[in-house]
């Protein structure tokens, strides 16, 4: 018969797994992250809807779009003092892991000018 010692190890142990394993997860869920964001042409897009250059619309990484059931979540991104929230309706294949692709608007909006095409921002989910 194990011992009540041996017990509470085993189960502070597995607890500490549980704690280990789903604590990345859950906080890289919830902070600030930091990518490259750049525009694209919208239109058809992975969540299955069409979207206007006009619209406040963003497509995350596959690391987000696959792993996070992303389509209609929100997220804020904010470059040099400006923050705009925007919708997830696709999924951006070419993105590494912490990049956005902003429709043209919601992209003239936070950096001004299209031409830069490519800026570090930050981003959370909201």
């Amino acid at each position: 018969m194990p011992s009540l010692l041996s017990l509470s190890l085993s189960l502070s142990l597995s607890l500490t797994l549980i704690l280990t394993t789903l604590t990345p997860t859950l906080c890289s869920s919830l902070k600030e992250k930091t990518g490259d964001v750049t525009w694209y042409e919208p239109g058809l897009g992975a969540c299955g809807e069409t979207s206007l250059k006009e619209d406040a619309i963003v497509a995350v990484s596959p690391s987000y779009f696959d792993r996070h059931d992303a389509c209609s979540r929100k997220l804020r991104v904010t470059y040099h003092g400006a923050s705009l929230d925007l919708r997830v309706v696709d999924r951006c294949a070419g993105c590494a892991v912490n990049d956005l692709d902003l429709s043209p608007s919601a992209f003239k909006h936070l950096v001004g000018d299209l031409g830069v095409g490519r800026v570090a921002a930050v981003w959370e989910w909201i």
